[in-house]
């Protein structure tokens, strides 16, 4: 007879929650986290460029000038970063 075969289990995943009372999509920081890193893509039909390190402002004054721009956002370490992203002055 042959042996099943042993499945491994994942390991337990602990969410990190906001305080009681915080108001919904507050961010929390987690130690462990990446270090947070912005890449810009930005394309047009006849060329393309990619910034690493990229920051809020060059994205801010870049975006009017590419039709398509593509922004990647690694690590959620520094809240401040993250939460510049959802401002509105570069749409």
């Amino acid at each position: 007879m042959a042996k099943a075969e042993t499945i491994r289990r994942r390991a337990p995943v602990t969410a990190r929650r906001p305080p009681v009372g915080a108001s919904p999509g507050t961010l929390i920081a987690d130690p462990a986290a990446r270090r947070s890193e912005l890449r810009l893509t930005l394309m047009s039909p006849d060329k393309f460029e990619t910034i690493e390190n990229a920051s809020i402002d060059y994205l801010n004054t870049h975006c009017k000038a590419w039709p398509v721009i593509w922004l990647d956002c690694t690590g959620l370490a520094n809240i401040p970063l993250i939460a510049g992203l959802s401002g509105e002055s570069y749409s």
